[in-house]
């Protein structure tokens, strides 16, 4: 049986998937399967990994197009390590990567979950600078819900196999945010801890998400309805304030985009997000 299961959603991205592959195949520490599911693809995905399968060097699952959060969930289903780890198709491990977090769970019996900082870098390489992710460190609950600027990247976790008993399989119905969601709920029962090293480089695409981000809004709301059903205490205490800064960097982010349709969303925004909580200055740029 392995100690490491490493988990790989892919969905159309065969020549960025061996990139990711082979910082996988290069690690240190070598006692770990690779689980890749195939969402769908429609490259031809399974025929470039045909070496790669017919060796056994990977896990091949392929299913119909239902999303990341599915194909996670399928992985951790098939999974046999009693550490998961996850890693985006067009995302890197530095060789030590699996090693680190491994010996830390090993000695830390009461840790479940373990992540790291990254970098990001374009599609040319271009090394996009140093992310430091201090803030995800120790009893974070429920000041992670406030968090919108300062994310922990899907790849750079580390986790017990038995969380998911607890704290359930990642939300397929949500459209965005699934990774946020996740992390509140690990969150609520289980203290983080984090290698302050840069182990994972995440790509950063030339593609962003700005065409649909009044459409995230409304998933960011609904990530956030669940926090509150789940904890009546933080909705008495938090709720106008967490929402407050919600609408704030929703707005922020909405900044620059060069539409008139998309001002009048960040002005909207500002407006909710003062209404909720006054005191959140941001809201007033």
């Amino acid at each position: 049986m392995p100690i490491v299961s490493v988990i790989i959603p892919t969905y159309n991205r065969k020549k960025l998937l061996i990139e990711t592959l082979t910082s996988v195949f290069e690690q240190e520490y070598k006692d770990f399967e690779i689980i890749v599911v195939d969402d769908g693809s429609t490259d031809n995905t399974k025929e470039a990994l045909h070496a790669i399968i017919k060796n056994n060097l990977i896990k091949y699952i392929y299913q119909d197009n239902a999303g990341s959060s599915s194909a996670r969930n399928a992985g951790i289903k098939n999974a046999k390590g009693k550490y998961l780890t996850f890693l985006d198709s067009d995302d890197l491990y530095s060789p030590t990567k699996l090693r680190k977090q491994v010996v830390y769970l090993d000695k830390n019996l009461n840790i479940s979950i373990i992540h790291c900082d990254y970098s990001k870098f374009d599609n040319s390489g271009i090394d996009l600078g140093y992310r430091n992710t201090s803030f995800f460190e120790g009893w974070i609950y429920p000041s992670i819900l406030k968090q919108w600027s300062m994310l922990m990247g899907v790849s750079c976790v580390m986790v017990r196999s038995n969380i998911f008993e607890k704290v359930g399989f990642f939300d397929e119905s949500l459209e965005a945010a699934e990774d946020l969601d996740m992390w509140a709920r690990i969150a609520y029962h289980y203290e983080f801890r984090r290698i302050p090293e840069n182990l994972v480089k995440i790509r950063a695409h030339s593609s962003s998400m700005s065409a649909n981000k009044e459409g995230l809004e409304k998933t960011f709301r609904i990530y956030l309805e669940k926090a509150f059903e789940r904890d009546p205490e933080l909705t008495r205490r938090y709720k106008n304030r967490i929402l407050s800064t919600m609408y704030t960097y929703s707005g922020l982010n909405l900044l620059g985009e060069g539409n008139q349709t998309l001002m009048k969303a960040v002005r909207n925004n500002s407006k909710k997000a003062i209404k909720f909580w006054p005191f959140e200055l941001k809201a007033y740029l």
